[in-house]
């Protein structure tokens, strides 16, 4: 039995793509859109998958950088560090495929008795590359500079009080405890940060 997406979801979501300039591709009749946004710094791209049921959507936003599933540590080391992530998220949540690697986050939107506006799809694309570029550092710390997950908490750590105040330290860490790799990855995080505020290419 196919399902009929109403217009104010899968039409709603393709028409604010095509205003915004977007490339996607889009299957209407499994509910199914793809495209990708360009992002600054050390995360080059996103690519985005939206599943749109009756009457919700789920955006998933993927990282274009998998775990190794033969570097059972690393595994390890990333499933610690993404439950630490997903601790305190408002909206969606990190989600982690052990047998794959794959590094996704989600964005559920329920439309029931709702209008979907232009407002609510871009958070739906918005937030998770926000999301993204607030972890990426761990993420990229485990899998290039093999820290581990209490390393890479002090990386994310670092740099979100670094954004919100270059004065303040975490309470947790201190320059002290952490490896001399993981300050010269931090330093090179900072500096490319400094470079341009902006994220999302659009």
């Amino acid at each position: 039995m196919s399902i009929c997406y109403p217009a104010n979801l899968f039409g709603k979501f393709t028409e604010y793509l095509k205003d915004e300039k977007y490339r996607f591709i889009s299957n209407e009749k499994e509910g199914v859109i793809f495209f990708g946004i360009a992002m600054r710094g050390n995360l080059a791209n996103i690519q985005y998958q939206i599943l749109v049921e009756e009457k919700s959507f789920v955006s998933y936003a993927i990282c274009p950088i998998y775990g190794d599933v033969r570097n059972r540590k690393q595994m390890a080391e990333l499933s610690s560090y993404l439950h630490f992530a997903n601790h305190g998220l408002l909206q969606g949540n990190f989600e982690f495929d052990l047998k794959g690697g794959e590094i996704r986050f989600k964005y559920f939107v329920n439309c029931a008795g709702m209008v979907l506006t232009d407002e609510v799809i871009e958070n739906s694309v918005r937030i998770p590359a926000e999301i993204f570029s607030r972890f990426i550092g761990g993420i990229f710390g485990i899998i290039f500079y093999h820290m581990d997950a209490a390393e890479a908490i002090a990386l994310s750590n670092s740099e979100n009080c670094t954004a919100e105040n270059e004065n303040h330290k975490t309470d947790s860490y201190d320059d002290d405890t952490i490896p001399p790799v993981f300050l010269d990855f931090l330093k090179h995080l900072h500096d490319e940060k400094d470079k341009d505020d902006s994220d999302i290419i659009k």
